[in-house]
């Protein structure tokens, strides 16, 4: 396959995602969380400073950061989904494709397939400490 034939195939598979067409762009090489597939939480400091956080950026002058993670889910399932810290949020993405992208910014209850996920942390630069927890609920 020459480059151009690489390209051509990621931009026709690229237009046809119904979610986001960006989705293919996540970063899926991230870090990956070593996790038993039943619960996980990360606590921790958040700040421009730090090796893992990328930021501040953003054109509306708020400033935001984010830390970028990749997670493999073992199991198909519904996993409770909880972030703490003021104005942070977690978005998930299934990696490999046209996933679906999903964003929240307390707690929520998700239906994962069993996969790779791209998990950005995302807060603002004000954020100091933040934290998220995952649980598979039985």
């Amino acid at each position: 396959m020459t480059l151009a034939d690489s390209v051509a195939a990621f931009v026709e598979l690229m237009e046809t995602c119904p979610q986001d067409r960006m989705a293919m762009l996540l970063e899926c090489e991230a870090p990956e969380i070593a996790w038993d597939g039943r619960e996980i939480a990360e606590f921790r400091d958040f700040g421009c400073e730090q090796e893992d956080v990328i930021g501040p950026y953003g054109s509306d002058g708020n400033g935001a950061m984010l830390v970028m993670r990749t997670i493999a889910v073992p199991a198909d399932g519904v996993y409770e989904v909880q972030v703490f810290g003021d104005g942070m949020s977690l978005a998930l993405v299934d990696c490999g494709g046209c996933g679906v992208r999903t964003k929240l910014g307390s707690t929520g209850v998700l239906e994962l397939t069993a996969g790779l996920y791209s998990l950005r942390l995302i807060g603002s630069v004000d954020a100091y400490e933040v934290g998220w927890a995952i649980r598979r609920v039985e």
